[in-house]
């Protein structure tokens, strides 16, 4: 049975003994053994002091009024073969204080053992979140994995830091993977970025962000990130999706490395809308020497501030067969570039495909600096273009292959070219 707050008071519970330290609940007899565990807990109509934690057999907690502490799902702390899976956490109207340094925040499941944390779910509408909100969040070193974790945002949500619906937090983590995970928002604001994965190495494939309605992201959007400059992690088919009236301050990615591993087939979307990104927009990013393959980005309406990217490489991998399309009334206040390396990375067989839409100053099929810059393509089929145009270019290297399409059925202006 659920235990319910009232008035101000807690009736006698069940619970097993507990103590509070660092501002959560410890089950004593639970934790000294090392066994997973969530305390009862459905906190309405008056506040709690402490963290909440959800049913062990319904897996589910509903909080509908302020919380001083954290507020956990599923936690487990120990090795072993167990899932943190299917927990349910839902916050309304409710707000998550601070109270130390390390309150305050959202968790669908967690753990600092080797322990896979699965299928958990974040749904709050209406609420404010002193910290950040994870659907899974692991500081286990072993192989493991984080999938299919989700965190929904509703309504006048604002989390004062970062919406991740699965994080690795151990440097130590190698061959973990993030899979699978999604954050949707549908209004509210983040103050601060938004991923929908983030590992410090591992695997980080499949993982999403949404964002519809007039959601507003203050810094950045990563559809899947791998943050570990030595590692050697892929990352793949991570999505970004805007649509509506949302917004981003920062800049969006739809896959990004930090290090040695592939970034294929990433996307980042801007559907038919009122959407605006302030900053820069990478299909998919290395800044070590991963090669970056077959990333898209489809502009199809909104405002972009800075520049659109379908593959950009920051050192020796190869930057390939990556891709951006613009067309509807897509507003772009900088240049376009379907693949670029600022290293000595070959950029080869980019597209760029202009529909419509404005692109304010220029277009690269694939720009190169010590590389060389082969066989890109540019199809100019509609809109207004200024700036200079090249299929591709290179600093140091050499530019050869390249071709421009101009079909002009559409209408298309173009001006400094």
């Amino acid at each position: 049975m659920p235990h319910y707050i009232s008035n101000g008071r807690k009736p006698i519970s069940n619970k097993p003994q507990c103590e509070e330290t660092y501002g959560h609940k410890i089950v004593k007899s639970l934790f000294c053994t090392g066994i997973m565990f969530s305390s009862v807990f459905y906190v309405s109509h008056a506040s709690a002091e402490g963290s909440v934690y959800a049913d062990q057999q319904t897996k589910m907690l509903a909080v509908d009024s302020d919380v001083s502490g954290n507020v956990f799902g599923g936690r487990g702390y120990k090795n072993g073969n167990d899932e943190i899976s299917g927990y349910t956490v839902s916050i309304e109207n409710a707000n998550i204080k601070k109270t130390n340094s390390w309150s305050g925040n959202v968790f669908g499941g967690t753990s600092t053992g080797n322990v896979n944390i699965k299928n958990n779910a974040v749904t709050i509408s209406n609420g404010e979140v002193a910290e950040s909100v994870f659907g899974a969040y692991s500081e286990g070193a072993g192989k493991l994995s984080l999938s299919e974790n989700t965190v929904l945002i509703n309504g006048n949500t604002v989390v004062s830091k970062s919406v991740l619906a699965a994080q690795s937090g151990n440097p130590a983590t190698g061959d973990n993977m993030l899979a699978g995970n999604k954050v949707m928002m549908t209004g509210g604001t983040v103050k601060n970025s938004v991923f929908g994965a983030d590992g410090i190495n591992g695997t980080v494939t499949n993982n999403e962000v949404s964002l519809s309605g007039d959601a507003q992201v203050e810094i950045n959007v990563f559809g899947g990130r791998v943050r570990d400059n030595s590692g050697d992690a892929m990352v793949a088919e991570n999505r970004v999706t805007l649509s509506g009236s949302a917004q981003v301050t920062g800049t969006v990615w739809g896959g990004y490395s930090g290090g040695t591993g592939e970034v294929n087939n990433n996307r980042v979307t801007l559907e038919d809308g009122n959407e605006s990104v302030n900053g820069d927009i990478y299909g998919g990013q290395s800044i070590g020497n991963g090669n970056v393959k077959n990333n898209t980005v489809e502009v199809k309406g909104g405002t972009v501030g800075s520049s659109v990217f379908g593959g950009s490489g920051d050192g020796s991998g190869s930057v390939k067969e990556n891709s951006v399309t613009i067309s509807g009334n897509a507003q772009l206040i900088q240049g376009v570039y379907g693949g670029r390396n600022r290293e000595n990375g070959i950029v080869t067989d980019n597209t760029v495909t202009v529909n419509g839409g404005e692109i304010s100053n220029g277009i690269r099929g694939g720009s190169a600096k010590d590389g060389n810059a082969e066989n890109n393509t540019i199809y100019l089929n509609g809109g207004t273009i200024g700036g200079h145009t090249y299929a591709g270019y290179s600093d140091n290297g050499d530019a050869k292959g390249n071709t421009i399409y101009l079909d002009g059925t559409n209408g298309i202006n173009i001006t400094g070219a």
